[in-house]
């Protein structure tokens, strides 16, 4: 474990400023002093598990409408590029995110027109139908990837009746009901400071002191929110994913195969995951899609919401063939009854240490690992520790994690012709 420790060292550990503004929303930030240029970011605990039953999409719809209220004759969204500063826009299963990056001074300048625009939905109805239509855009061209389609109606189906059950983006055949007054209850009912954070990669804390001020101006107005963990939604619209599987099928031995698990996940317990899908794609899948055969494409693939990870694991097949999945359950059930040797250990944990070093070095993305840890997991904390948690990381927590997916009964579908 020694030569861990001392590659671990070889980074700096990041160093979290975090605080509670009078409004209530949350300060998250990074001051680095050489970075190439400076992010702010308004994230909201809410995301796409919070659209109401069969109104699934509106967060999505949301996100595209709020960067669009008007700014003199533009939107705010241009006035913002205009003057330097790039708007990435995000909606995840249980946030939504707004990142806004730029040199600090034009940073400065950009960002009350960042908090404005969260503040206040100004659009009307036609603006809505126009962002409709590339929604469906948008979403029709993610259909058109069969794994995508794939790996969704496995989720679907691992989280069948929950919140959690349908993409970010929402379900095709509900876009077309998504009203303008969905989008301002949503708004409304979720994008207050107490249900936010301003999360920040800033050179000094002049800087950080200046945007906290300016956050400082966001409503706290406290609105009840409904209870996302007991809506239940509709059954999963299966008609609106077959045929996109079923189209690239072009010969009848041919067919799209899935299998999925669905465990509940603590934050302590993200680098095992982490080691334990790079073990699953480097080591475990290449073997057994090489003995399989025709293995056209395969995607494997975490998804975490709060509280639990969807593993997909999907492939496309010819011939069509159950081999795969009985080899996949003999690879996890020897994991979990051996776990994996320290000269592997030391590997993988090199790799998590060099893949956490280059996603935290760039502003933009380390901003969304602090959003992640804190939409996620309340613990942005983590994305400081996880040096000194891949440090810990040994075969005996794999083994127990292989162990629970063992007991865990996946769901696995196939789709032909």
């Amino acid at each position: 474990m020694g030569k861990v420790l001392g590659f671990a060292m070889l980074f700096a550990s990041l160093a979290i400023v975090e605080q509670k503004l009078p409004n209530g929303m949350q300060v998250i930030a990074v001051l680095r002093p050489d970075t190439p240029y400076a992010v702010a970011s308004l994230w909201v605990r809410s995301g796409s598990a919070d659209d109401p039953p069969t109104k699934e999409g509106t967060a999505h719809l949301l996100e595209h409408l709020l960067p669009l209220s008007p700014y003199g004759n533009a939107t705010v969204q241009i006035r913002m590029e205009n003057m330097g500063a790039l708007l990435v826009p995000e909606t995840g299963q249980n946030f939504m995110a707004f990142s806004l990056h730029a040199e600090p001074s034009l940073l400065l300048r950009a960002f009350p027109l960042l908090v404005k625009m969260a503040t206040e939905l100004r659009v009307d109805v036609a603006m809505v139908e126009r962002e409709k239509e590339l929604m469906r855009l948008e979403m029709l061209a993610l259909h058109e990837d069969p794994l995508w389609a794939m790996k969704t109606l496995l989720k679907a189906r691992l989280f069948e009746g929950t919140a959690h059950a349908h993409p970010p983006v929402g379900w095709l055949d509900t876009l077309a009901q998504l009203t303008l007054d969905d989008a301002r209850q949503f708004h409304r009912q979720h994008f207050r400071a107490l249900n936010m954070a301003l999360i920040a990669v800033v050179p000094d804390r002049a800087t950080l002191d200046a945007l906290t001020d300016i956050a400082s101006q966001f409503s706290a107005t406290s609105v009840d929110a409904a209870p996302t963990a007991t809506m239940v939604h509709r059954p999963l619209p299966i008609d609106t994913l077959l045929p996109f599987l079923v189209r690239p099928l072009r010969h009848p031995s041919e067919a799209f195969w899935g299998i999925g698990w669905r465990v509940e996940m603590s934050a302590s317990e993200k680098v095992t995951m982490d080691a334990l899908m790079l073990h699953l794609r480097q080591a475990i899948a290449p073997a057994i899609f090489g003995r399989v055969g025709a293995v056209r494409e395969w995607a494997l693939v975490a998804n975490p919401v709060r509280g639990a990870v969807a593993i997909t694991l999907v492939a496309r097949l010819r011939p069509t063939t159950d081999l795969p999945e009985r080899l996949w359950r003999q690879a996890l059930q020897q994991l979990a009854e051996q776990g994996l040797e320290e000269a592997k250990m030391e590997q993988l944990r090199r790799q998590l240490l060099l893949h956490h070093e280059r996603s935290t070095a760039d502003p933009l993305q380390c901003a969304k690992q602090l959003g992640w840890a804190w939409a996620l997991n309340d613990e942005p904390e983590l994305v400081s520790r996880y040096e000194q948690m891949v440090a810990s990381l040994d075969g005996e927590q794999i083994r127990r994690l292989a162990q629970r997916l063992t007991k865990t009964d996946p769901i696995s579908v196939t789709v032909k012709h």
